[in-house]
């Protein structure tokens, strides 16, 4: 069922000559070497959805919790009826709702025992059910156990009527046809259960490990989506935003050059470089030096 819990159930005929044990018997035949598994040995032909046993690993206790069902959710008053006298009652404490895989006893209110344990406390680790009952184990806490007082398992089949709860228990497993009303040969008696207050789910169980599991990675993974979603769209409004700007800038210096044209004067308009006043330069003349002004040529001389 999961690592360290198994639930299973003995595919054999209930047998008289074995104390009503479901078990297979048959002489041992040396001629026959194969066994027809399905046929022969594994068609029980009367099991019960009761008839269901528990292992779970000692190292995996706590991992093997599981909710109680419906009729169980609530914190009890309780009387118990041994089969010849009923303890318990007024003041009494039965708690599933402080939590609900988890159930307690106060054993200060009414010291007779319950789920063969010394401490009262449990936990469930497994139910199914058959019309309105349920067939329910519960995993007793205490560190040890003798097998004679105390035992590790009890089955209780419970069922309720109006806001009562009626259970009847049985150590090890439930037994074959077990009756919330009837107290079981191997049980210690009959409970019956007047709520302070329910605590019960919508459904009767929540959502298991794995679904939950599924759940959530479905949520984060929607989260990250809708901020995955919000993110683009900031960026895309902001992306947005700038590549306005920009083309409202371009259209602008468009506009702007267009109303800055240059008019006619402004194109014909030359500036004209300042006149430099030449360097006056030195002709030798016959009878001295003529100096000239100008860039033309000196004159030459005249000849008498």
């Amino acid at each position: 069922m999961s690592d360290g819990k198994y639930i299973y159930y003995v595919y054999a005929d209930i047998q008289v000559n074995a104390n009503n044990a479901r078990v297979h018997i048959e002489s041992h035949d040396p001629s026959v070497t194969t066994y027809t598994i399905s046929s022969t040995y594994c068609n029980p032909s009367d099991l019960s959805t009761e008839e269901y046993a528990v292992l779970v690993q000692a190292s995996q206790t706590s991992a093997a919790k599981v909710y109680f069902p419906t009729p169980f959710l609530g914190t009890f008053a309780y009387t118990h009826n041994d089969g010849s006298s009923t303890t318990c009652g007024s003041g009494s404490v039965w708690d599933v709702c402080t939590d609900r895989q988890i159930m307690t006893v106060n054993y200060t209110q009414c010291a007779t025992k319950q789920f063969f344990s010394t401490g009262g406390e449990s936990y469930c680790v497994y139910y199914t059910s058959s019309g309105s009952t349920y067939y329910t184990t519960v995993l007793n806490t205490d560190s040890t156990v003798d097998f004679s007082t105390t035992y590790r398992f009890t089955c209780y089949a419970v069922t309720s009527s109006g806001s009562t709860v009626y259970a009847s228990d049985s150590k090890g497993q439930c037994e074959r046809s077990q009756s919330p009303t009837t107290k079981q040969s191997d049980g210690t008696g009959t409970m019956v259960f007047t709520p302070y207050v329910t605590c019960p789910f919508t459904t009767d169980e929540p959502a298991s490990a794995s679904s939950l599991g599924l759940i959530i990675a479905i949520v984060v993974v929607l989260l990250l989506l809708i901020i995955a979603v919000i993110v683009g769209f900031i960026l895309y409004k902001k992306f947005k935003g700038q590549h306005k700007t920009m083309h409202q800038t371009l259209r602008e210096n468009q506009e702007k050059v267009s109303l800055e044209e240059l008019s006619p004067r402004d194109a014909t308009a030359i500036d004209i470089p300042e006149k430099k006043q030449l360097e006056p330069i030195s002709v030798p003349v016959a009878n001295g030096v003529e100096t000239s002004t100008c860039g033309n040529p000196p004159l030459p001389p005249i000849r008498h």
